[in-house]
C-alpha cells in the first residue's frame, strides 16, 4: 500500500497495522510472517442508519445508504464491485427487500425483489454467487414459511432451493454461496425442535448434508473450511482444516466476538485465503492471511463504528 493510500485511510478515520500470526497444533507449519495486503473493499455500518464502502487500496469511501432503517446483513460480491444489504424487521423501510448497489455509488440503489412486493414478509440473510449474477437468501412468506431462495441480480429467475429453513428477520439465519458456485450453505436456528447448525445444499441435485459445528465458510479453492470455536469461559478461536476436519490448525489471532461461536456470524473467507472478522469489544477489523502468516488490522478511530459488515 502506498503512502497516499495510507494517508487517505487516516483521513477517513482508520489506522492500519500488520503483525505476524502463528498456527497452534498445525499439521503443516505456516510460512514466516510478512506484511499482507488488506482486502480492497470493506463495507461497514458506522451507525444505525448508514452504510459505507471503504476502498482500502485508495482510501476512498462511498456512502451506500443513509436513511431511517438499520442494516441487518451486508454482502459484497467476490470482485468487490457490488454490495447487497437487508433491513431489520419492523423498521420504517420494509424488510422484504434485497437492496444492491455498485460500490462506487455511480448508480442508485435498487430493490432486487421489487417485482415480488407481496411474496415475502422479511429477508434474513443474503450472499452473492461467485459470478455476481445471482443472490442466495433466506426469505419468509406471509404464511410463516421460511425458505432458501436464489434470484438473479436483475430480479428475474426467482427459484426455491430448500423449503423450511429457519430465520427470524433479525439476522439469526445466514447463507454462504460456495466459491465454486455449486453449493449454498445455510445456518438454521430452531430451538423448539432442537435443530441448530449448518447444512449445505448442492444446487444441481438438491441434496442436503450437514456441515461442521461453527462453520463460517470455504477457502476460495474449496480445500479448507473455517470454524470459530469457544466454550464460553475462554476467548473464541479460529480453526481451519480440510472439509473432513483433518489437518486442523488453530490460528493465534485477536479474539473474535464471542457470539460468533454460535453461528459464524459475519466472519468470512475472502480472496487469497484471507479470513476477516471484527474483534471482540474493540471494533477492529482483522484480516488473517493464511498463506503468509500475517494479519492486517484496520482500526477505526471513531469508536461508534460497528454493526453489519463484509469484505472482499
Amino acid at each position: 500500500m502506498n503512502k497516499l493510500a495510507l494517508a487517505a485511510l487516516a483521513a477517513t478515520g482508520w489506522l492500519i497495522a500488520s503483525q505476524p500470526v502463528q498456527a497452534v497444533g498445525s499439521e503443516v507449519g505456516l510460512a514466516s510472517a510478512r506484511t499482507t495486503t488488506p482486502p480492497h473493499r470493506l463495507a461497514y455500518e458506522p451507525n444505525d442508519h448508514a452504510m459505507i464502502v471503504l476502498n482500502v487500496t485508495t482510501g476512498s469511501t462511498a456512502v451506500m445508504k443513509d436513511n431511517a432503517s438499520s442494516i441487518q446483513s451486508v454482502a459484497l460480491s467476490r470482485t468487490g464491485d457490488k454490495v447487497a444489504w437487508l433491513y431489520y424487521y419492523d423498521e420504517p423501510i420494509p424488510s422484504n427487500r434485497i437492496m444492491i448497489r455498485d460500490t462506487d455509488a455511480r448508480h442508485k440503489a435498487r430493490n432486487v425483489l421489487a417485482a415480488h412486493p407481496r411474496k415475502f414478509l422479511w429477508i434474513d440473510s443474503v450472499d452473492w454467487a461467485p459470478t455476481g449474477k445471482r443472490l442466495a437468501f433466506i426469505g419468509a412468506k406471509p404464511n410463516g414459511d421460511t425458505d432458501l431462495w436464489t434470484v438473479k441480480a436483475d430480479g428475474t429467475g426467482l427459484s426455491l432451493v430448500k423449503a423450511d429453513v429457519i430465520g427470524c428477520g433479525d439476522n439469526c439465519g445466514r447463507v454462504i454461496w460456495s466459491p465454486d458456485g455449486r453449493k449454498v450453505a445455510y445456518f438454521f436456528d430452531d430451538w423448539d425442535r432442537n435443530k441448530v447448525g449448518w447444512r449445505q445444499v448442492t444446487l444441481k441435485t438438491g441434496k442436503t448434508s450437514r456441515l461442521p459445528k461453527c462453520f463460517f465458510g470455504w477457502s476460495p479453492d474449496m480445500k479448507l473450511i473455517g470454524r470459530v470455536l469457544g466454550d464460553g469461559d475462554s476467548p473464541s478461536r479460529l480453526v481451519i482444516s480440510r472439509p473432513n476436519r483433518q489437518g486442523a490448525r488453530r490460528l493465534q489471532v485477536p479474539a473474535p466476538d464471542d457470539w460468533l461461536e454460535y453461528h459464524g456470524g459475519d466472519i468470512s473467507w475472502g480472496a487469497g485465503r484471507t479470513i476477516g472478522y471484527r474483534t471482540q469489544e474493540t471494533d477492529e477489523y482483522v484480516f488473517v492471511d493464511v498463506k503468509t502468516s500475517a494479519i492486517t488490522v484496520l482500526a477505526p478511530t471513531d469508536p461508534t463504528r460497528g454493526g453489519a459488515y463484509d469484505f472482499s
